[in-house]
């Protein structure tokens, strides 16, 4: 009896712990404490660290409420960042773990792609956890072996700074996609509660605007640039005190939320992942804090554009590496899913987005599965 009861409570942490942190993004160990001062050819050799994501709820919000004490960001954490869930006027919730996730990512891929451009590498991948593995075919100009090194080494900073940023934004949305079809990133509990939640796409691509912002200021290490760029990005969306974020994850909630917790109202998703507009719109509660019925700012999801400018072209593949793999393979080549093991999401994110949304319609109803919606 003694031992059922343990098991039983062991259980309900582990469920209490998915609840409240939400999806995770990435591997590695947060390390309370460290610092560092990493200039970009330097972020390739360390692999990004994860932050825990929160559901926007009343009971769990972050403790700051202005741009001036969100602490020092680090690539390394530092024990100095403040995270949690902020309210914006015109950037609705943010989750600032998944911010600074999805800006440390930029970086790092963009380190990584520099470093292969400048030593004429055709292909490169790198492992998104234990997720998936991703593969980057690189085709150069015809030119390219007569430039000059300076030259080349301009466009190999440009070009790496866009990629960086398209390549996080990827990953973001890629990991919203396997935790709607039940990944579990502790191996026991399916986080497909947080999938798509309503702050998570446009925290995601906010992190990488910040990301790519911050490697092109060349006055600081990326850390410093990236705690710049969020201050900025902060005060243009207007951040709210951490009342108003309460008040707004309340109205929010489901009356029929059962949870453990307080949680906040999993019906509402927002699937907006620019797939169809090229841009993301936040979702904002209306009428709350000092907001005035101010507009959503919508931003661009990165695209490949900028490689026209240097007669580049990119291929970007995704080898799913999860148990729900062959749910998302039949999703994107039906019954010929078995003959590859690759997804391009270029080409099948739309795709796979028009399934999830159909489910969700069935799921929760039309009504609280929008996108481009102000609520």
């Amino acid at each position: 009896m003694e031992l059922a009861k343990k098991t039983s409570l062991l259980i309900c942490a582990v469920l209490a712990c998915g609840v409240l942190t939400g999806c995770q993004m990435g591997r590695g160990m947060y390390v309370p404490g460290m610092r560092d001062h990493y200039k970009f050819e330097e972020l390739a050799k360390h692999h990004p660290t994860t932050r825990i994501g929160t559901l926007a709820n009343s009971a769990m919000v972050a403790l700051t409420w202005d741009s001036s004490k969100l602490g020092k960001h680090g690539y390394t954490p530092n024990g100095s960042e403040r995270n949690g869930v902020v309210y914006t006027c015109r950037g609705g919730h943010l989750d600032l773990a998944h911010v600074r996730n999805v800006a440390d990512w930029t970086g790092y891929l963009a380190s990584k792609s520099y470093w292969n451009i400048n030593n004429d590498n055709e292909t490169f991948s790198f492992k998104l956890g234990e997720d998936a593995m991703c593969f980057v075919d690189i085709k150069y100009p015809d030119n390219w072996k007569d430039i000059s090194d300076e030259d080349k080494d301009t466009a190999a900073r440009d070009i790496s700074f866009g990629l960086g940023q398209y390549l996080a934004h990827q990953f973001s949305v890629w990991h919203e996609i396997i935790t709607w079809f039940g990944y579990k990133s502790v191996g026991v509990y399916p986080e497909f509660k947080s999938a798509f939640s309503w702050e998570d796409t446009y925290s995601d691509l906010l992190g990488s605007r910040i990301g790519y912002a911050a490697l092109r200021n060349n006055e600081y290490c990326f850390s410093d640039a990236v705690t710049l760029a969020l201050d900025q990005e902060m005060a243009n969306l207007g951040i709210q005190h951490r009342n108003v974020a309460r008040v707004a994850a309340q109205k929010m909630r489901s009356k029929k939320c059962k949870d453990l917790v307080p949680t906040a109202n999993i019906e509402t998703r927002n699937f907006d992942v620019g797939v169809d507009d090229g841009n993301i719109t936040p979702w904002i509660v209306p009428s709350v804090g000092s907001c005035q019925q101010e507009p959503p700012q919508a931003y661009p999801v990165p695209d490949l554009k900028f490689l026209d400018k240097y007669g580049f072209s990119i291929k970007f593949q995704i080898e799913p590496k999860v148990w729900e793999k062959t749910k998302i393979m039949k999703v994107v080549y039906g019954d010929d899913y078995k003959k590859t093991n690759l997804i391009e999401p270029s080409e099948h994110f739309g795709k796979v987005m028009t399934y999830i949304e159909q489910q969700a319609a069935k799921k929760f109803g039309v009504l609280n599965s929008h996108k481009n919606t102000t609520n």
